[in-house]
């Protein structure tokens, strides 16, 4: 067997590994365009619509956890794009 071919393989199978987990940084008009619109736009509206804006492939994933990373939750279901409000503990003061 030849090692060289094993070590050729491995290490380029690693170099592609590591470009996947690769992470963008979220520009402040990215995340405003996601504030802005996730009450109206399902994530994957969202994720469409900012993969045109931007030039590149915006995932749904990725869409997703920004938007929860910003604290912005929505209702579970399919095609609901409500925004679920958070609740203060000291309103009834």
């Amino acid at each position: 067997m030849d090692y060289n071919i094993l070590y050729t393989l491995r290490h380029q199978k690693d170099n592609k590994r590591s470009h996947l987990g690769m992470n963008k940084v979220w520009s402040k008009e990215e995340k405003e365009f996601i504030k802005n619109n996730a009450s109206m736009m399902t994530d994957k509206t969202l994720a469409i619509k900012l993969s045109q804006i931007t030039g590149r492939n915006v995932t749904l994933q990725a869409v997703r956890k920004q938007r929860q990373k910003m604290g912005i939750s929505k209702q579970p279901g399919r095609g609901i794009c409500a925004v679920v409000e958070e609740q203060n503990e000291d309103s009834g003061v």
